[in-house]
């Protein structure tokens, strides 16, 4: 008995330490997911399913907010967001404004280009002055459309597309007064006016002044319509009449204070209708 002593004490000490640490055939978060198995599942899995949850859930949220809401939250969340531009970024208005001006103030800067040019025409001063108006009235013959779209959009393309043709046959005489030949430049500006002359006929019935003074919008729409008349009568008729300089001089005084002011309180109108919505919404 004395002689098996040792024995049951070294198999009693292998039970008590086989209790004490588990089988190391299984790492430490293997025995970890042994003990909850019944809690737990696959980590990749688990991640997955809370990234779908949480983006079904901000998609059904952010489907509910409006464009006020989802200014707050910007707000609240990011305080380096802009909300004020955030909010007219969604106004239509904001680009309607933005064309105005450009339109608006493109056309005063033809006045004062077509002052300097014309009276100069045959120099270099010309020249650059014939090629700067070219530029703007690309931007009004945008401006136009893009200002007018929203109320009637097939006469607002119509007008903007006579714009265009018109500054094509312009482009045409401005190559020949490149090469010096001023004859031509008046040969194919001539031709030009007249397709201008039907622009700002079509301009006149496309300007609506809704909302605002109606003697403004009488007047310009007036005004634009008697200049376009008046240049289609001297264009056309100076290739009819055996005097062209005596019926040019005859329609000019009728029809010059017009054909002067009326893109000018256009481009005054346009400017103001930018400047003014702009101050009413701050």
């Amino acid at each position: 008995m004395l002689n098996k002593l040792p024995c049951i004490a070294w198999l009693l000490l292998a039970c008590h330490m086989a209790e004490a640490s588990p089988p190391t055939m299984y790492p430490p978060e293997n025995r970890l997911r042994l003990k909850h198995s019944h809690l737990q599942l696959p980590y990749k899995q688990l991640g997955k399913d809370i990234q779908n949850d949480s983006a079904m859930i901000f998609h059904k949220n952010i489907q509910s907010l409006t464009v006020p809401d989802m200014k707050k939250e910007l707000d609240k969340n990011s305080p380096f967001t802009d909300s004020t531009h955030f909010e007219e970024s969604f106004n239509p208005s904001n680009s309607k404004r933005t064309w105005a001006k450009i339109t608006g103030i493109s056309l005063l800067l033809m006045a004062v280009l077509a002052g300097i040019a014309i009276p100069a025409l045959g120099s270099k001063l010309a020249s650059i002055g014939l090629v700067g108006i070219f530029i703007l009235d690309i931007l009004v013959s945008i401006g136009i459309y893009r200002f007018h779209r929203t109320e009637k959009p097939d006469l607002a393309g119509g007008v903007s597309l006579l714009r265009v043709l018109y500054t094509a046959i312009f482009g045409m005489g401005i190559f020949h007064h490149l090469q010096g030949d001023v004859a031509a430049f008046s040969y194919y500006w001539g031709i030009g006016l007249i397709v201008f002359g039907l622009h700002l006929l079509m301009l006149g019935l496309l300007y609506s002044n809704k909302g605002g003074n109606k003697w403004v919008h009488i007047c310009i729409k007036a005004l634009l319509l008697l200049a376009g008349i008046g240049y289609l009568i001297q264009y056309i008729g100076q290739w009819l009449v055996p005097n062209p300089l005596v019926f040019t001089s005859m329609v000019n005084s009728i029809f010059l204070f017009p054909m002067i002011v009326s893109e000018l309180s256009y481009a005054c109108w346009l400017l103001w209708k930018g400047i003014k919505r702009k101050k009413s919404n701050s």
